[in-house]
């Protein structure tokens, strides 16, 4: 994009980052489109021998049907804000803290905000 290469960042800005390693055959992703970088919605089509997998894409322009992404390309698909209710619970990570609260990726469509009384 013509932006820099290599730049510093802040200890405090950096965060590990935990790749899941196991899905099954099926089950709902995004993955990594090598051809574009972006991410897109899919299924696991196939779990292969080498660890990677074949994602079937849910693509309506119809691009190619399936694509082998590695690990480190796929992420559990994020829960739509429709589908949650009142009460549900879910374990995330505290993304941002602040005089607000914290903001929590818990693996939503957009991530939740504890208000710092609670």
């Amino acid at each position: 994009d013509g932006g820099p290469e290599a730049a510093d960042v802040p200890r405090e800005l950096v965060r590990r980052v935990e790749v899941r390693r196991r899905y099954e055959e099926g089950e709902a992703v995004e993955a990594c489109f090598a051809d574009d970088g972006g991410w897109y919605p899919g299924r696991v089509a196939r779990v292969n021998d080498d660890g990677s997998f074949q994602v079937k894409w849910d693509s309506p322009d119809g691009g190619p049907g399936e694509s082998r992404c590695g690990p480190k390309e796929m992420r559990p698909s994020r829960i739509p804000l429709e589908r949650l209710e009142v009460g549900q619970k879910y374990e995330g990570v505290v993304s941002e803290v602040g005089n607000f609260g914290a903001k929590v990726d818990f693996g939503g469509e957009q991530d939740g905000l504890i208000h710092p009384a609670e």
